[in-house]
């Protein structure tokens, strides 16, 4: 019996402990320094890496959480995560190429001030394609100070990383979104989703701030704030930096602040973009372009647009700020500096520029009066300025500039000068002043005409004979290859030369080529000389020449009586019984075939050794 209730005893004892280790639960505490997951303290299941720990992790201010494991699809840290100390950065770090890092645990604040957390992705190096969830809602500090993120995308080749709160997250400080070192990559930081190279942009009602965020938003260079919630979501504070806004789920998102950045804003199909009475967006116009709302989504535009207009100095265009498939302005739209609505046009005058928006299309156009938009000569434009007003015109070397007579056109008004006529003064005392007046809108442009430098080009660059062809032009020396039969003692070439060159004798000129005949062409500059010589021969006139028949017998070519063949390219085997080797250049480059008449035909050499007499060469 005794030993009997020892057993039990025993037994009792054994199964509270097992109990009492079952339920133990692991914490961890980073006051400071940097606390490093990694391989020791991980348990690997196929493509997922678990952190051991499975209680409570608190970390400081001025502490580091670094998650570096091998390379893993997965990487699952479950604890319960608490933010305590004083004000200050928390700083979580995560390296690993492929791998997403998935934070499941709550997350809670004892912190007795404003914090920031600061969310590294490749801290350690290895960050290509690697992202960071927070499963679970992030929020404020203990004390009720805001906390605020920080978010670095670093990569060590450039590719993308992802940052994702799908939760209904309650912090309300600042978000600023940054391009780390190793770039540049591209960044995403979503909200009330999940994008990432394994699962792509899923969608949840996750949202900030508890759906009105009031922080301010910072997106750099190369990031994208890329809105995914099915819930609707209000940002009241101010957008700014040179990143893009994406709005990509199905919950509207309402900007509410008076926003400064100034890229492109993108809605996808089925998301809708509501920019509030109190909020603004910025445009900023360029020559050529400007950042727009844009995408298959909606735009319900309340607020105001304010353009920033200062780098154009074209005098008229037209640029698309709106266009998204369905767009509409409400009655508190307004834009910055305009007059109006008179029905759905707003306008701008400016000096001699006039800026509208038509809010039916949501295009920008700009029209300026008095403004000369062409100036120059055939074959020479002049280079306007349009803001210091002056007109930089180059002409020929040889132009009189006293009768010199530019054309221009107008965009509306008239000028003191008269186009295509020299004006007054002429330009033999440079510069001119052609005013241009509109109404009350008056521009004086100093135009000013410069001779180029004298041309020292003198070159023959075709030569044409005419039914005969061209010559070839090879350096300073012409060759044309004629019939026998052609009579060659009156032959009058064309030449085309450099330009503004001259040439003697001139383009057209009969001459007699039984010889050799010259040309000299004459640069612009008159001291510059080159003298060519043409040379029109048949190649009877040739050192060596021989014939060749081809065999239509059955011993030959064997060609049926009366049958006949056409550009049929014929095999020539040459060795030292039918051709003196000693007579070509080396590698045959000046052997020649032609017709009985001279007509010159095609060939290709395939084998030629002068050393063994022996040639092959199809004609």
């Amino acid at each position: 019996m005794n030993t009997m209730n020892i057993g039990a005893v025993v037994k009792m004892f054994a199964v509270c402990a097992a109990w009492l280790l079952s339920s133990a639960r692991a914490n961890t505490t980073i006051s400071s320094g940097t606390f490093t997951i990694n391989d020791a303290n991980c348990t690997k299941s196929g493509t997922t890496t678990t952190w051991n720990d499975t209680g409570t992790c608190t970390i400081s201010a001025g502490a580091t959480l670094a998650t570096l494991p091998l390379q893993n699809n997965t990487v699952a840290n479950n604890d319960a995560l608490v933010f305590a100390g004083s004000g200050g950065t928390i700083t979580f770090n995560f390296n690993d190429n492929d791998t997403d890092f998935m934070l499941n645990g709550a997350v809670s604040s004892i912190a007795t001030g404003a914090q920031t957390l600061s969310i590294n992705t490749g801290s350690g190096g290895n960050g290509d394609r690697e992202s960071v969830t927070f499963s679970t809602p992030i929020p404020n500090s203990g004390s009720g100070g805001a906390l605020g993120l920080n978010v670095n995308f670093r990569t060590q080749t450039g590719s993308t990383s992802w940052v994702n709160l799908p939760a209904v997250n309650t912090f309300t400080g600042p978000i600023n979104l940054a391009i780390g070192s190793g770039g540049p990559p591209t960044g995403y930081f979503t909200i009330g989703g999940r994008l990432t190279r394994n699962s792509g942009n899923t969608s949840s009602q996750g949202t900030l701030g508890g759906g009105n965020y009031p922080g301010a938003i910072a997106i750099g260079s190369s990031t994208n704030l890329n809105y995914a919630s099915t819930a609707a979501q209000t940002l009241s504070g101010v957008i700014s930096g040179t990143g893009n806004l994406q709005v990509t789920g199905t919950g509207a998102l309402t900007l509410s602040g008076v926003n400064t950045y100034t890229t492109s804003t993108t809605i996808s199909s089925g998301a809708s973009l509501v920019l509030a009475s109190s909020g603004g967006l910025k445009f900023v116009v360029t020559d050529a372009t400007s950042n727009k709302i844009t995408g298959a989504g909606s735009a319900t535009l309340n607020g105001g647009f304010t353009l920033d207009t200062s780098a154009v100095t074209v005098t008229s265009g037209s640029w698309t700020l709106v266009d998204a498939t369905t767009k509409s302005f409400g009655a508190t739209f307004n834009l910055a500096g305009f007059s109006g609505p008179v029905g759905n046009i707003y306008t701008k005058v400016a000096g001699a520029q006039t800026w509208t928006f038509d809010k039916s299309t949501a295009v920008l156009a700009l029209n300026s009066k008095a403004v000369i938009t062409s100036f120059g000569i055939p074959g020479y434009a002049g280079v306007i300025n349009q803001t210091a007003k002056t007109i930089a015109l180059t002409v020929p070397y040889s132009t009189t500039l006293s009768t010199l007579a530019p054309t221009f056109t107008l965009t509306s008004g008239s000028c003191n000068q008269t186009s295509g006529a020299p004006p007054s003064p002429t330009f033999a005392t440079n510069p001119v002043v052609y005013a241009v007046t509109d109404g009350a809108v008056v521009n004086n442009y100093s135009v000013t005409v410069t001779k180029a430098a004298a041309s020292s080009a003198c070159d023959i660059l075709s030569c044409n004979f005419a039914a005969l062809g061209a010559a070839t032009v090879s350096g300073t020396k012409i060759t044309l290859i004629v019939p026998l039969t052609q009579d060659i003692t009156a032959l009058a070439p064309t030449f085309t030369i450099s330009p503004l060159a001259f040439l003697n004798p001139v383009s057209g000129t009969s001459r007699n080529f039984s010889s050799d005949q010259t040309y000299t062409v004459t640069a612009e500059n008159g001291s510059t000389t080159k003298t060519f010589t043409v040379s029109v021969m048949s190649y009877q006139n040739w050192g060596f020449n021989a014939s060749l028949f081809i065999l239509t017998t059955p011993d030959g070519a064997n060609l049926v009586a009366g049958a006949s063949e056409s550009n049929f390219p014929l095999l020539v085997r040459l060795n030292s019984g039918n051709f003196n080797f000693s007579q070509a250049l080396p590698d045959g480059s000046d052997i020649r075939f032609s017709t009985v008449a001279g007509v010159a035909l095609f060939y290709q050499i395939e084998q030629w050794d002068s050393a063994n007499s022996t040639a092959t060469v199809w004609v």
